[in-house]
């Protein structure tokens, strides 16, 4: 018994050792989220300008502000952290049909506040 629960601490600590090692390349994105800063989705091969990138977080910034708490919270999860949709369904208490509705509705809500963004910009380029 002595022998297990000496095994279990170990397991339990190794376990933490690597959570910190993970944890130690990750950036956190708010809400107590982190992303991996080595996650190839994340990665910026040098390929894009510094400052296009800084217009399309800000872009991505401003769009996440406009959705609803709801819609926030799923386009966050799902797409920007690529968190798993069961988990997301049982945070919100929704079934997991009911959460592919959901992340329906909100990616069209954004992609609505998308177009109209850029529709507005469109307008306002001076020639």
């Amino acid at each position: 018994m002595i022998r297990a629960a000496s095994r279990a601490c170990s397991d339990i600590n190794r376990r933490h050792q690597r959570e910190e090692r993970h944890r130690s390349s990750d950036v956190h994105v708010g809400d107590g989220h982190y992303i991996n800063e080595n996650d190839e989705r994340f990665s910026d091969d040098g390929a894009q300008d510094p400052a296009q990138l800084t217009v399309d977080q800000l872009t991505v910034a401003s769009l996440l502000r406009r959705l609803s708490d709801r819609h926030r919270r799923v386009v966050t999860h799902l797409y920007l952290l690529g968190g798993e949709p069961e988990q997301l369904a049982r945070f919100l208490g929704v079934s997991a049909n009911n959460l592919r509705q959901i992340a329906l509705r909100a990616r069209r809500h954004a992609r609505a506040l998308l177009t109209e963004s850029e529709t507005d910009d469109a307008n306002n380029v001076p020639v």
